[in-house]
């Protein structure tokens, strides 16, 4: 195991942690958004970040499909398969650290 698994645990500090995670989840965007419009001359601009716009929830119902085929239930009606989604997400976020450092050298 990579870490720890929260188990049962009160509703409070389940709705706590997600509450926290929200916050740190949403702080991404703004500089995700800056990083990539300084990538793409100012003239372009626009309808780079129209394009952008439109791709962004496609890429994100993807991820939301791939994550129901990934998860699954067990005979005992547990879920299983959140491992793998976790690692493909780990996997993405590589990726991802990987662009942005190439994106940053080209601008």
């Amino acid at each position: 195991m990579l870490g720890p698994r929260l188990g049962r645990s009160h509703l409070a500090l389940v709705l706590a942690i997600v509450t926290l995670f929200f916050i740190g989840m949403s702080g991404r965007f703004g500089p995700a958004s800056t990083l990539v419009a300084n990538a793409v001359a100012p003239r372009f601009r626009g309808g780079f970040m129209s394009l952008n716009s439109s791709v962004q929830p496609t890429a994100s119902a993807l991820a939301n499909l791939l994550g129901g085929l990934l998860i699954a239930r067990d005979s005992a009606g547990h879920p299983t398969g959140d491992r793998v989604v976790g690692w493909v997400s780990v996997l993405a976020f590589i990726l991802t650290l990987i662009l942005a450092h190439r994106l940053r050298a080209a601008a």
